[in-house]
């Protein structure tokens, strides 16, 4: 090779960084799933086995068994890191950086837990795997009280500088006849620069109520979306793909 001919440093920095580049756009998959306390684990476990849910590389789950044994059986059995608080919990495929849960509701005492993983190196993304309240008593019809939860999870979302994704049940019933998308917790979702990842896919989530199962992000990009199913759960699992 000539002298002229090789690669000069500019070159070679321009080449690193497209690489770099193309590296980083590889899409990665986001589920969500209420899999209703678990009572139906076997056929929960099958479909993780069998559809394209199961080939999440995140995964937030609500109504794991409160004894924390499902989050551990579902992480052992395929392979994936996890973090759980509650009856709620985070699996991934990627490194769990840090982790905790912040009290969504100081009345209730309910909780949501985050992770931050390290879906490329150096680049960090934060998970939160919330479920909100149903109903108080026998209301269901709380949507200031979701909106309330969700503006604790958005400012606790706001003091990390990076991408968020916000995957689980949000229990936005609406008027059981519509509505779910203007819940106080959607709208201030939308108000705060998330994007609804599963718009193209929106559906019924709940057989009796609804959709209420959702995927949200801000500081990412929308690769495509997949309706589930229901398997073992009154909710059906919800899939997204993003990017960096």
């Amino acid at each position: 090779m000539k002298l002229a001919d090789r690669p000069t440093g500019i070159s070679l920095f321009m080449i690193v960084l497209l690489v770099s580049s193309l590296a980083a756009a590889e899409p990665f998959t986001v589920g969500t799933w209420n899999i209703h306390r678990g009572r139906n684990i076997e056929r929960v476990i099958e479909e993780l086995e069998t559809a394209p849910i199961g080939a999440s590389a995140i995964l937030a789950l609500q109504e794991v068994s409160p004894q924390k044994k499902h989050a551990e059986l579902l992480a052992a059995r395929f392979g994936l890191n996890f973090h759980y608080f509650g009856s709620d919990a985070i699996l991934t495929r990627y490194s769990i950086v840090r982790a905790g849960a912040i009290v969504s509701n100081p009345q209730t005492g309910r909780h949501t837990p985050w992770a931050e993983l390290e879906v490329e190196p150096g680049r960090i993304v934060r998970v939160y795997s919330p479920h909100l309240s149903y109903k108080l008593k026998t209301n269901p019809f709380i949507g200031d009280v979701r909106g309330q939860e969700m503006k604790v999870i958005l400012d606790h979302a706001d003091t990390f500088d990076g991408p968020v994704i916000i995957a689980g049940d949000l229990n936005s019933v609406g008027s059981f006849l519509g509505g779910h998308d203007r819940e106080p917790a959607i709208r201030l979702l939308r108000a705060r620069g998330f994007r609804d990842e599963l718009s193209a896919v929106a559906c019924r989530t709940h057989t009796l109520v609804g959709r209420i199962d959702w995927i949200f992000s801000r500081g990412l990009q929308h690769a495509g979306a997949v309706k589930g199913r229901y398997a073992g759960s009154d909710h059906r699992w919800m899939l997204a793909r993003v990017k960096l």
